[in-house]
């Protein structure tokens, strides 16, 4: 993924003020990337090589702060042809 990108292409196009970040609290749970735009979280991606569970970490930190969107990301797995910014409520 091109995150970096993503954001910086956001901020040039003058669409919002973005920013990525990594998230860790003092347990050493974690998510992968957060995007911020206009300094409120907007995106939680968690990323896996080949584990298809739904990261407890992400389901957690999802709960607490409530991202607009959040999704993890497997690399391994069978292709599953699903906009993810058109799903709602799907933890």
């Amino acid at each position: 993924m091109h995150l970096l990108k993503f954001v910086n292409f956001f901020n040039e196009q003058g669409l919002g003020q973005y920013a990525l970040f990594y998230l860790r609290n003092l347990e050493k749970q974690e998510v992968d990337f957060l995007i911020i735009k206009d300094r409120r979280l907007y995106l939680m991606i968690e990323s896996k090589a080949s584990n298809e569970n739904i990261s407890k970490s992400l389901l957690e930190f999802a709960k607490q702060i409530k991202p607009k969107y959040s999704f993890q990301s497997v690399f391994n797995i069978e292709y599953i042809g699903k906009d993810v910014f058109q799903l709602e409520n799907q933890w």
